[in-house]
């Protein structure tokens, strides 16, 4: 499982991946597409959104 922040321009979203594959690939500030689920995650008495990672790439260069 990995989570992270996914960041695009003023918004940002907490994200989990269940099954990353090639995580060693992303680092910080990776510029990646990806496909994901919206969901809602309940925990402790607390709901919060987040994305459900559902595919990643990481992106060669932007306009690509």
């Amino acid at each position: 499982m990995l989570r992270f922040t996914v960041n695009f321009g003023r918004y940002s979203w907490p994200a989990i991946w269940w099954h990353p594959h090639d995580r060693e690939r992303y680092q910080k500030g990776s510029i990646v597409d990806i496909i994901f689920t919206p969901d809602t995650n309940y925990w402790k008495g607390q709901s919060k959104m987040q994305m459900v990672i559902e595919e990643m790439e990481a992106v060669d260069s932007i306009g690509s």
